[in-house]
């Protein structure tokens, strides 16, 4: 029995694979670093971000990621607020052209068009001023 299933199952489950390749791939990932530059049109983005730790010889990479017009960019700042707890993060609207060098980013990026292009960026800066 097992002998007549498998080549008629066996085709069928590498099709599966093979369509949802594509969408593994698309799949999201998160960057955190520090923020090294961004370029003065405000659609690309540097961080300096540690990767998997290979002994003391192991340096930051440099990721350059694209900002698109949807990118959705939050700074997040310490602040008590009535019915939550003191100093916990808010996340308020910041624009592209208010992201510094210096800032620490978590970068949500999606591939397209063979380049990452962010979906969302979370700012944090480390003097903690929200301007």
């Amino acid at each position: 029995m097992i002998r007549t299933i498998l080549p008629t199952m066996l085709p069928l489950m590498l099709g599966a694979l093979l369509a949802a390749s594509p969408a593994l791939a698309a799949e999201a990932v998160q960057r955190s670093g520090l923020i090294v530059s961004t370029n003065p049109k405000g659609n690309t983005l540097t961080i300096s971000e540690m990767g998997p730790w290979h002994g003391p010889g192991t340096k930051p990479a440099r990721r350059e990621i694209q900002l698109a017009p949807a990118t959705r960019v939050e700074l997040a700042t310490r602040r008590d607020e009535p019915g939550g707890y003191q100093g916990q993060y808010v996340d308020r609207p910041l624009a592209t052209a208010d992201l510094r060098p210096g800032d620490y980013a978590t970068v949500t990026e999606r591939p397209e068009g063979g380049k990452p292009v962010a979906t969302k960026v979370e700012v944090v800066r480390p003097d903690g001023t929200a301007s």
